[in-house]
């Protein structure tokens, strides 16, 4: 797993620091993204064995190499800009160090910008994570029954989910993001 993260860090990495001065491979690079991405998924769902399902919080440690490369890749955009760059000919390094700021400062404000413009949670996300709280407060209650004997009412273990009844009740296709995907095997 690390060495299928590491390829893809490696071609993002150079599209993030020297985009701007071959923008002909950026292309390229993306190209070879897709491609590692579509073989990761036909790796781990055709050629090897299901590996073991664990919690994760995405793609863990390598959310940091990305924000580190983001960073440098700002930076050195900014210095390839300022330095190579037709407005800067000529020009005295205190011009140059204040424009690779000002670029660093545009790049840190437009990001900000965009933070704010997307959700930083998807709503299916949600909806995954209510079904796997349902199952597991199913789970836990059956073994619970399973030790005890005794019976329980499932109503107490709903939860606080938007679509409890629904996923309770085994609805799928009552909920929105699966209509068109259980369409065939929903109830007329």
């Amino acid at each position: 797993q690390i060495e299928v993260m590491l390829q893809l860090m490696l071609s993002l990495g150079y599209v993030l620091l020297f985009g701007s001065a071959a923008p002909l491979i950026v292309p390229l690079c993306f190209l070879v993204f897709r491609i590692q991405v579509q073989a990761s998924a036909m790796l781990l769902t055709e050629c090897t064995r299901r590996p073991f399902p664990q919690r994760m919080a995405g793609i863990g440690v390598w959310c940091n190499v990305v924000q580190v490369l983001t960073a440098m890749g700002v930076v050195t955009n900014g210095f390839l800009i300022v330095h190579y760059g037709y407005a800067f000919a000529g020009t005295k390094i205190t011009a140059k160090l204040t424009g690779c700021f000002l670029y660093c400062i545009l790049a840190v404000i437009l990001r900000a910008c965009m933070n704010d413009l997307g959700p930083s949670q998807d709503s299916a996300v949600k909806l995954l994570e209510a079904r796997r709280n349902r199952v597991l407060q199913v789970l836990s209650l059956k073994i619970t029954e399973g030790l005890t004997g005794g019976g329980s009412d499932y109503k107490t273990f709903a939860g606080a989910a938007r679509q409890a009844e629904e996923v309770e009740a085994a609805e799928w296709y009552k909920i929105g993001h699966f209509r068109t995907s259980m369409a065939m095997v929903s109830p007329r």
